[in-house]
């Protein structure tokens, strides 16, 4: 269908297509009143060695020694929160928000912790659960290790959202969703409308054009054959 025949079709179902544009919009105005959002809470975790670990009588500044075992000591205790016992911990103390725990790209070794849920607090009470659980971690770990006293990693919490941060996203995909469903099958109902009504306007022109021949040919049945015109008779002939 070129783009004239549907603008065209568009025109002559003017009607349909207004219908199914107002409950396009009904469908789009329920989505907005019910479709909840997402709501995310997120932190911060630096793990830091202690200003002695480079030694009693030189001391140094936690956030300029940060070598790479900082790192990989992250990894380690965000491997182990993550895991599906760790989810189901959780979850079984009411805190079943989507939660991730990855070490921030090119910033150290720091611990970038969110969690998503509909609730949001929910999503805080599962962000603070989380982070509790990152640094018990980190002393079970260590502790096992029998690190030293002067080596031993703590983890400083930084940029904690009192709030969780309303995350529209998922509403703004129900809406799209709404809206390009009914746009479609708007013009699914506007196209099918109109070519069912071209068919049958077309059938029923055929049928009377068909009604009309039928008329014609009876009538020209009924029509009383035209006379034919009477011969000459010849004289008989007088024999001489």
């Amino acid at each position: 269908m070129y783009l004239a025949d549907a603008f065209a079709a568009l025109l002559r179902q003017w009607l349909v297509a207004l219908v199914g544009l107002l409950l396009t919009g009904a469908a789009c105005g329920w989505v907005i009143q019910n479709v909840e959002p997402d709501y995310q809470a997120s932190g911060q975790m630096m793990f830091l060695l202690p200003p002695e670990a480079t030694g009693a009588a030189t001391p140094t500044s936690p956030f300029l020694n940060l070598p790479n075992g900082l790192s990989t000591t992250g990894s380690l205790v965000a491997g182990a929160v993550a895991t599906k016992d760790v989810h189901r911990a959780l979850a079984a103390d009411g805190l079943d928000a989507t939660y991730a725990v990855a070490l921030a790209p090119e910033a150290g070794p720091l611990l970038v912790i969110t969690a998503k849920d509909k609730d949001p607090q929910v999503a805080l009470a599962t962000r603070d659960a989380v982070m509790a659980r990152v640094a018990a971690e980190l002393t079970r770990i260590q502790t096992e290790a029998r690190v030293p006293k002067q080596q031993v990693i703590s983890a400083q919490i930084s940029n904690t959202s009192k709030q969780a941060e309303v995350l529209p996203g998922s509403r703004m995909r129900a809406l799209a969703g709404a809206a390009g469903c009914g746009l479609l099958l708007t013009l699914l109902l506007v196209f099918g409308t109109d070519r069912f009504r071209t068919w049958r306007r077309v059938r029923r022109e055929r049928r009377t054009e068909v009604e009309a021949a039928a008329a014609a040919a009876d009538e020209a049945d009924d029509e009383p054959a035209p006379a034919q015109p009477a011969g000459r008779r010849q004289r008989p002939r007088i024999a001489s």
